[in-house]
């Protein structure tokens, strides 16, 4: 395993934790409301998901890149949806404001 596989790897395994930390603490400090912070992180888990189908794909005959880039892609789409479910669940735990008669 060449050193570009390594960063690629570790990249692709604390990435998606890094992206947590950094959600937990907007959470935290209100900077961002829940709903936005999830719209962003759906996009960003559509679009790494995307991205991992068309680098799978690239791996076929014509192009045959390495499988070891559609892997990485992968782990981080999966792992964004650690930061995205600890988001519903949050955004789903806040008293829901009802209209006083």
């Amino acid at each position: 395993m060449n050193i570009s596989h390594m960063v690629f790897l570790v990249v692709g395994t604390s990435g998606p934790f890094v992206i947590w930390a950094t959600v937990y603490a907007a959470a935290k400090r209100n900077a961002l409301t829940l709903d936005s912070m999830l719209r962003v992180l759906r996009v960003v888990r559509s679009f790494t998901w995307i991205t991992a189908v068309l680098l799978w794909v690239a791996y076929l005959p014509p192009i045959h890149l390495h499988w070891f880039y559609g892997a990485g892609v992968s782990t981080v789409s999966i792992g964004l949806s650690f930061p995205e479910g600890w988001l519903k669940q949050r955004r789903g735990s806040l008293p829901i404001a009802t209209p006083t008669s």
